[in-house]
């Protein structure tokens, strides 16, 4: 009966061991972004443990890597890694990051934990609007929106809505083409004007650069009296 005894004891202690083992093993502490993330320039990953020799420049990147936005990786220090992509993730981008298989901490220690990480961009949104939010606007008002990716003109005209302050109703919005969307767009290219940064936020330097599904112009209405909604 001891000598069962003692070799349950010790099945328990070496179970023990095992877990603590695995709880301490170097991994990836923290991961950014994951999920449905927008505005994404930059991958950040740090470690519970150094990785490599800081300031090596020899380093190679820890993640196999599955993205359609190009970019580089390098490390910050022994501890964190960053991919930079060369401009802001557009919509619809789903990229995924795996551990490389065999990597380990800079002690040898296998890392532990999880080894794969994915996030994307989701549908289409606004960057920017012109005019902005602090502007002044009439009831009218045509809007220029700069999206982070090409959409359907069916969906902006289905989803995009105006609201004003004080007042809960939700205004509606009208495409608008041809001669005014061009002298809308031709004021972007005034110097000084506030489309500069608009341009930038796609990522072009002339209006006629842009994807036309990705710079919309829309137009807000309000229902008229006695119509339905």
């Amino acid at each position: 009966m001891r000598r069962l005894l003692l070799l349950v004891g010790l099945v328990l202690l070496g179970t023990a061991g095992l877990a603590s083992t695995a709880k301490d093993a170097p991994r990836v502490e923290q991961f950014s972004p994951t999920g449905t993330a927008k505005e994404v320039r930059q991958v950040a990953v740090r470690f519970s443990a150094p990785m490599v020799s800081f300031g090596d420049p020899r380093a190679p990147d820890p993640f196999e890597i599955d993205c359609a936005a190009p970019g580089a990786g390098h490390w910050i220090d022994a501890r964190n890694w960053v991919y930079d992509l060369e401009r802001e993730a557009p919509s619809g981008l789903r990229c995924r990051f795996v551990l490389k298989a065999g990597i380990g901490a800079l002690d040898g220690r296998p890392l532990g934990g999880e080894r794969s990480f994915a996030f994307d961009t989701g549908g289409p949104g606004v960057l920017v609007s012109r005019p902005a939010d602090s502007d002044e606007i009439d009831e009218s008002q045509i809007f220029l929106l700069a999206l982070d990716g090409t959409a359907e003109m069916a969906s902006v005209a289905d989803h995009v809505h105006c609201e004003v302050a004080g007042l809960r109703e939700r205004i509606g919005v009208e495409l608008v083409g041809g001669e005014t969307r061009e002298q809308l767009l031709a004021g972007l290219r005034v110097p000084g004007s506030s489309g500069g940064m608009l341009l930038r936020r796609l990522g072009v330097d002339d209006a006629a650069k842009a994807e036309p599904a990705a710079l919309v112009a829309a137009e807000a209405r309000r229902p008229r009296r006695g119509s339905s909604p």
